[in-house]
């Protein structure tokens, strides 16, 4: 049995806390966050277009600092965003044994549950993800036999 790639959580900032991660102690953002956004979005695009299995994560102020203090980090740096990012995106979706997602994204590959009465629904509207990708159902492939 061949399987799968492990997604990889890529930390994504949301505009208004982007600030208060940039002044959490040793943060390297130093980046506009317009400017930190068009060079994060490229590097995923790349990534992506290379065939990485990736999915933005939200990472929070709050939270980067606790994980920072968790693993004695004194700095929050880029290998500590994305180490908080990997272990959220773990903790969601349970990639060691990862449950039959009924949509996902062609475009980052996130995936999407819904109940079974809203699923036709749902790909009837033809409903896009937040990067504006199109959710299908995945492949045979990626979905777990019944057991």
């Amino acid at each position: 049995m061949v399987q799968s790639p492990r997604m990889i959580g890529v930390p994504w900032f949301r505009r208004d806390s982007y600030p208060r991660i940039q002044s959490l102690p040793g943060s390297d953002l130093k980046d506009s966050y317009e400017q930190w956004q068009e060079r994060a979005e490229r590097m995923f695009n790349v990534m992506h277009s290379a065939g990485q299995r990736l999915t933005r994560v939200v990472l929070e102020p709050d939270e980067l600092k606790r994980f920072a203090q968790e693993i004695g980090a004194d700095a929050i740096t880029a290998n500590v965003r994305a180490e908080l990012a990997n272990r959220k995106l773990e903790e969601k979706h349970q990639i060691d044994d990862p449950a039959p997602c009924d949509l996902f994204c062609i475009r980052c590959g996130s995936q999407y549950s819904y109940p079974q009465e809203l699923l036709r629904v749902v790909e009837g509207l033809q409903i896009t993800c937040e990067c504006g990708g199109r959710l299908r159902r995945p492949p045979p492939a990626m979905q777990k036999p019944a057991v």
